[in-house]
């Protein structure tokens, strides 16, 4: 939930606005329960292009929409054009690598925070969030962001493999995928084969044991 993904700046992600109301009222149970929080956003260095391989830099590499003049897929690492900030995309500490600003004023100390440079973020037991996952004996793992078919379904679909049980909170996902149902087809596929999904009302409703 970046602001490169999500900011009007960038794009129309109608999708991923519709997730804010759901999303901020299952962060209030989170906290009223004491289920941590963790943002996982894309935040790279040059150290990650240079390691990094084509198949992950040719997604963002690709003009895939011209809304507004231009395709959002600037090139990792590439300067932004300087009406949306003239800083490198999802660099590590710039603006449009960072949380989204209305969710930005929700964040607390206790909250916990990691880069990645994958779609996943749990691809290698070599990754902090990996081990602090691991380190903190975390067992369950709720999924909320964008894109549901993209880096949410990555990194969900390796915390599967790994062991974790997984649970997609769907009208807290959104994707800009509006082809082949690619949002149903990611719930369909989680519910019946890695782990479960429901959502904010259910959750928010439930009993804490």
């Amino acid at each position: 939930m970046q602001n490169f993904f999500i900011h009007p700046t960038f794009r129309d992600h109608s999708e991923g606005i519709k997730t804010l109301a759901p999303l901020l009222k299952v962060i209030h149970k989170c906290r009223q329960v004491g289920i941590q929080l963790a943002w996982l956003n894309w935040g790279i260095t040059d150290h990650d292009l240079k390691i990094m391989p084509p198949a992950v830099t040719r997604g963002f590499n690709k003009s895939l929409s011209h809304e507004k003049g231009h395709g959002w897929h600037v090139g990792l690492g590439a300067n932004l054009p300087k009406e949306q900030g003239g800083e490198r995309c999802l660099f590590q500490g710039t603006w449009n690598a960072d949380i989204y600003d209305p969710l930005k004023e929700h964040m607390t100390d206790t909250d916990v925070r990691f880069d990645k440079a994958r779609m996943s973020g749990l691809w290698s037991p070599e990754l902090p969030f990996h081990k602090w996952l691991r380190e903190s004996g975390k067992k369950t793992l709720l999924f909320a962001g964008v894109n549901t078919d993209q880096c949410l379904l990555g990194t969900l679909t390796d915390a599967y493999s790994w062991g974790w049980d997984c649970i997609l909170v769907g009208d807290c996902a959104g994707t800009m995928t509006d082809v082949m149902g690619a949002k149903e087809v990611c719930d369909y596929n989680v519910a019946t084969n890695m782990g479960f999904v429901t959502d904010s009302e259910a959750f928010c409703a439930a009993e804490s044991g």
